[in-house]
């Protein structure tokens, strides 16, 4: 069979299985093959080998069943890196980017240095890249937590491949605020689970198949954003600010906790779809 042929062939499995059959297919090309999509159309006529086609197979069948291609890949890119995303760890979405782009701009009020909390940290995707990007303008002190070992494990991984030494790391196996107890931070970033229960269920497969501790909100979606913004204020520096990722239709909601909490300048951010994404306020 040729690249093409297989290629193809491989477009149509997935119809009906994905909303992006053909993107999905030139990632495990891309992986297997080390072919781009420019280079899967000059060797469309290249032969492909046994061994290969099996692991694409392999890929393709995975993606039947509903895993999401970062898990099937083991790895996703994130603003500017790619990111170890095991199973059992929430996988990095687009959308998030907008909290990394809030955490940099309010990063810009703090000098010389920047302390960061990445609460929830899932695969370090927020503080990681927040924090490469900060480093080149001030001294940052990043620490990662989770309540997850395997989060643990991914973010551990994931900084010790992408941070450089400039940049002082703790890595943390924690509930909210317990392993950082003393210690106060120029901004908290976090991107909790924030989705309603009654919602998991009728979630696409490839969503229901991440970490439901990761998703479950509670019954609002709300519960663990209530909790991180009542102790928030005890570990924030003056000045200091709380970023959270929400649902697209929470912001005004976690707007006016944050607010009754005594968090001032409080901002909704939309994400590129025009939809409540990041809520931040300071102290």
């Amino acid at each position: 069979m040729t690249v093409g042929e297989k290629y193809r062939e491989c477009i149509k499995a997935l119809e009906g299985h994905s909303d992006s059959p053909a993107l999905d297919v030139s990632f495990f090309f891309q992986e297997i093959c080390s072919l781009s999509r420019s280079d899967l159309i000059l060797h469309s006529s290249d032969s492909l080998d046994t061994e290969k086609e099996r692991k694409i197979d392999k890929f393709i069948s995975l993606r039947l069943k509903g895993d999401p291609v970062a898990y099937i890949l083991g790895h996703k890119g994130f603003y500017k890196s790619e990111f170890y995303t095991p199973r059992n760890v929430l996988v990095p979405q687009p959308d998030t980017e907008i909290l990394v782009e809030n955490t940099i701009s309010v990063a810009s009020s703090f000098s010389p240095e920047v302390r960061i909390l990445d609460l929830c940290a899932g695969t370090g995707c927020v503080g990681i890249s927040s924090a490469l990007e900060i480093s080149g303008f001030s001294d940052v002190e990043l620490t990662l937590s989770d309540i997850s070992e395997d989060a643990f494990s991914a973010f551990s991984k994931n900084a010790s491949k992408l941070l450089p030494p400039s940049v002082k790391v703790k890595l943390l196996l924690s509930d909210l605020f317990d392993g950082v107890e003393g210690e106060k931070f120029h901004i908290i970033a976090s991107n909790p689970p924030y989705i309603r229960s009654s919602v998991i269920e009728s979630l696409p497969a490839e969503v229901k198949a991440e970490p439901r501790l990761a998703l479950d909100g509670g019954e609002d979606g709300l519960a663990l954003i209530c909790k991180m913004v009542s102790q928030a204020p005890d570990y924030l520096e003056d000045g200091g600010y709380l970023l959270l990722e929400t649902g697209y239709d929470q912001g005004e909601d976690v707007k006016k906790i944050m607010e009754g909490r005594g968090f001032a300048s409080v901002e909704i951010k939309k994400d590129l779809g025009g939809r409540d994404r990041v809520v931040l306020g300071h102290m």
